[in-house]
């Protein structure tokens, strides 16, 4: 999945491991978190209400007497502008969601490596802890990553 969201792209991969590494952090969760509710539920309001005023626009140009192309060609205007909001919107909305995902994915590895970690703590002095510890700050691949755990998984 995380090839397919990176286009293959190991540095954009590797990242996402690197944001890992500095741990859980709450500011750009909130933000992101806030930012895509309100494309998601924005994107769909703009366009019924840029819709429903073009309708009104619409039986209201009617009772003028202006040219049905002079109305086609408004129309048909305001249909673009529809057009490429309601594009604009989808895009923001899906750049978004692939944020979202790869900082819930981030959360994850961090989780996932204090729950390996917990577990082997009793069979590892304290020194290798912050050993394991100081490698996973400091990791910006997913190379370095999974060599890590693979160690951890061993001692496990």
């Amino acid at each position: 999945m995380m090839s397919l969201l990176t286009l293959g792209y190991s540095s954009a991969r590797d990242g996402i491991y690197e944001q890992a590494a500095k741990g859980l952090y709450e500011k750009p969760s909130i933000l992101i978190m806030l930012m895509i509710p309100a494309a998601l539920i924005g994107a769909p309001i703009i366009t019924y209400l840029a819709a429903r005023m073009a309708m009104k626009r619409i039986s209201e140009e009617r009772k003028d007497k202006r040219t049905s192309e002079e109305i086609k060609s408004e129309m048909e205007r305001k249909m673009r502008r529809l057009f490429w909001l309601t594009t604009g919107s989808v895009c923001l909305s899906t750049v978004l969601g692939v944020q979202l995902f790869f900082m819930g994915y981030s959360n994850a590895v961090v989780g996932r490596f204090n729950q390996e970690l917990a577990i082997i703590t009793p069979d590892i002095t304290e020194q290798q802890r912050q050993i394991f510890q100081a490698r996973f700050a400091s990791m910006k691949t997913r190379t370095e990553f999974v060599s890590m755990f693979e160690e951890i998984n061993k001692i496990a």
